[in-house]
């Protein structure tokens, strides 16, 4: 049996077309096709939508009557995404036989996820044609979907339309790096569903011999305990068994094997088991992993430290507490502190908070009940107290030239410019106060100018100003700081309490690529939140303003009050959110309508909300259509390569299959 395959995009359109009647495909086949294919590319399950499944077969039924193959005219409306497959085989040919599948809606989605092979680069993944389906069908922040087909005749050749309908939908630009992973094809199949429910934390789970959190810390004598001892140790989760079974993880491990006692799925909630927070006999209570919250940062006091230290600019031995608070006073520090009777450390604020501290369970930059010998401290115990005849400096005047090093005035993000103009509209765009043009090329940012210690000169002091001619000549160490182009000098509100109510209120991400502020800043602009509020070191929460009132979760602050910058020091802290702010981008998603102007580079700029502007040009005839999103042909072509040419005409066996795929 011959077969040809033929690529055509959305917009062409075939002969005159009648619907010869609805043909059913099986959507149980559709939905474990696709959880398979997405546990391959460890993305979660979806479920399945009756709503979807009828949208899809609405347009199936019009693609089928009429011929078409373009994608839906509802998609906007319903925010939905959409993967299209066309096959054409001779009247009265059976599908399954023509095809040799007896399985049609695997043998779809998995011509869809195919398309994994053609991404080129994983690092920086992006919109393609011919990967469009794959990136749809494998979107992480995806939940449902419904499929449906339906058949069609004309010219001889019976015409099978499969639609399936994905929200949220996928291939929104800007998040492709987070939603998508290089999948794995020997990872076997995707627990059922009906399996394997919810994973919702906090809460009770089935475990195994093989174990959902994999480090095991002994017995505890209470769930705090065992979340002291997990955080302490760097986990993020920490889960109770048994009663008294202490098990750490970064992660649920192991999902999908049978429990020890053969009632459920290992890394699923079970229904019951869990003696509340205590566990029980293959129940495991899992909850996020979080310290003790301390209480206190009293100055002068004894602090915790650890090595990564709380007064980071070290200055050597001291012969007493007062010899080096001098020293450090003298180089414009706020901040002294002895350590081991003779170490002496400086600094303008306590850094580094919350991470290990040398002590066994205990957090740096908190104060130490014991451990300090009298203000010279002790083994892994610093006595800070304030630099003497140090006092706060006042805030440096800009524009202007000031001493530069290597620990930077600028500390938000750096960059090459090719002037002062160019490194004040790299600092703007990504929302910092100040731009810094140094040495010709060199641009910093920051929303605040750091002083104290020594410039890179080796005398001078940091952030002290200095002849603006030397900024001019580009002298060494001499940084040209002001208010950077666009900038209002409006900062990020910065660290604040939270509990369970959230002070930001808007959607929320948990996981799926949140990793850093800068990650979850991306997901609320393409919101189009004002704030992002970044928390736990994978919680993401937008809003456009802060909520306030109550307890903070911590019980250190009430909610929605601004805590210390240093609480957000550390990614993980419990209740700590930084807030910032959320800059618009021209992140989109595929939508019906609109228009387009060309740029002087050839490139198209699409104008409305929601439509996608073109990261190449088209070639051979073929236009770029904003609300399509792809480069489309007129009747009687196909795209290949970006250019449009004649459809070919070829004499095919009466059981050939001709199928037509359309790339978005």
């Amino acid at each position: 049996m011959g077969k040809l395959i033929v690529a055509a995009t959305a917009g062409y359109v075939l002969a005159s077309s009648a619907l010869v009647h609805a043909y059913s495909s099986n959507p149980t086949n559709f939905l474990n096709a696709h959880n398979k294919y997405r546990y391959w590319s460890y993305a979660n399950n979806v479920q399945w939508s009756s709503t979807l499944q009828q949208h899809a077969q609405n347009w199936a039924n019009h693609l089928a009557s009429t011929g078409g193959s373009d994608h839906g005219s509802d998609l906007s409306a319903n925010s939905e995404g959409e993967n299209l497959s066309f096959y054409w085989v001779s009247t009265g040919a059976n599908i399954n036989q023509a095809t040799g599948n007896s399985n049609m809606e695997d043998a779809v989605s998995n011509g869809w996820f195919s398309e994994w092979t053609s991404v080129s680069n994983w690092n920086n993944v992006g919109f393609s044609e011919s990967t469009g389906h794959f990136t749809q069908l494998a979107w992480k922040a995806t939940t449902t979907i419904g499929c449906a087909a339906a058949q069609g005749v004309s010219g001889g050749w019976d015409y099978y339309v499969y639609v399936c309908r994905y929200q949220p939908p996928g291939n929104i630009i800007g998040a492709f790096q987070s939603n998508l992973q290089e999948p794995n094809v020997n990872r076997g199949n995707a627990p059922s569903p009906g399996a394997t429910g919810t994973q919702t934390i906090p809460g009770c789970f089935y475990d195994g011999s093989s174990r959902v959190l994999t480090s095991y810390q002994g017995t505890t004598s209470s769930p705090s305990s065992c979340s002291g001892t997990c955080a302490s140790n760097g986990y993020k989760y920490y889960g109770v068994e048994n009663g008294n079974e202490c098990w750490c993880d970064n992660q649920l491990s192991n999902v999908g094997a049978g429990s020890g006692d053969g009632a459920g799925t290992v890394g699923y909630n079970a229904p019951s088991g869990c003696n509340g927070a205590n566990g029980g006999a293959w129940r495991i209570y899992i909850q996020k992993a979080s310290a003790p919250a301390p209480t206190t940062q009293n100055i002068p006091g004894c602090f915790y430290d650890g090595s990564s230290r709380v007064l980071t600019s070290y200055q050597g031995s001291a012969s007493s507490a007062s010899a080096c608070s001098s020293t450090c006073a003298s180089k414009g520090y706020k901040l002294y502190g002895v350590e081991n009777s003779n170490e002496c450390w400086c600094d303008n604020q306590l850094s580094n908070v919350g991470t290990a501290s040398g002590v066994s369970g205990a957090l740096t930059g908190y104060n130490a009940a014991s451990g300090c010998s009298g203000s010279i401290g002790g083994a892994w115990t610093i006595y800070i107290n304030n630099a003497q005849g140090s006092s706060p400096a006042p805030a440096p005047t800009v524009p202007g030239c000031f001493w530069d090093a290597s620990s930077r005035v600028l500390t938000g993000s750096s960059s090459t410019a090719s002037g002062r103009t160019q490194c004040s509209s790299n600092c703007a765009s990504g929302g910092f106060k100040y731009y810094g043009f140094e040495y010709g090329s060199e641009c910093y940012c920051g929303n605040q100018i750091q002083t104290g210690g020594t410039a890179g000169d080796g005398s001078s002091t940091r952030g002290s100003s200095r002849s603006v001619s030397d900024c001019n000549n580009n002298a060494g160490w001499a940084i040209y700081i002001d208010l950077a182009t666009g900038s209002s000098g409006q900062q990020d509100p910065g660290c604040y309490y939270d509990n369970s109510n959230r002070i930001l209120q808007g959607p929320s991400q948990i996981g799926n690529g949140i990793q850093d502020r800068t990650t979850c800043k991306t997901f609320c602009t393409n919101q189009g939140y004002l704030y992002y509020g970044y928390e736990y070191g994978d919680e993401c929460y937008c809003g456009n303003s802060i909520s306030s009132g109550g307890s903070g979760g911590s019980g250190a602050g009430p909610r929605g009050t601004a805590a210390p910058a240093s609480s957000c020091s550390n990614a993980y802290a419990a209740w700590m959110v930084y807030i910032g702010i959320a800059k618009s981008t021209s992140a989109t998603i595929m939508v019906a309508t609109g228009n387009s102007t060309v740029s002087a580079s050839g490139w198209t700029q699409c104008n409305n909300p929601g439509e996608i502007s073109q990261s190449y040009d088209c070639k051979a005839n073929a236009t770029w259509s904003c609300n399509l999103g792809r480069c489309t042909c007129s009747q009687g072509y196909i795209l290949q390569n970006h250019a449009c040419v004649a459809l070919p005409s070829t004499a095919v066996d009466p059981l050939a299959v001709i199928r037509f795929e359309v790339r978005h």
